[in-house]
């Protein structure tokens, strides 16, 4: 299970933050299998700009010690 959160602080955009909850969401459905553990990510402004590929390899490597 993996939840995402966007702080006002972060991003005080509503437009902003709905698309890095977006972007977060869909990167964490390209791992397989997910972690047994619980996930709370809190993504950075950078999440907005950076390529699709890096944020996917960027959560392989920060959840692959759970596996």
């Amino acid at each position: 299970m993996a939840s995402v959160v966007v702080s006002k602080k972060t991003l005080p955009r509503a437009v902003d933050r709905n698309r890095a909850t977006r972007r977060a969401y869909a990167a964490l459905r390209r791992l397989s299998p997910m972690p047994r553990a619980g996930v709370v990510v809190f993504p950075r402004r950078e999440i907005l700009k950076a390529p699709f590929a890096m944020l996917v390899a960027d959560l392989v490597h920060a959840l692959d010690p759970m596996r």
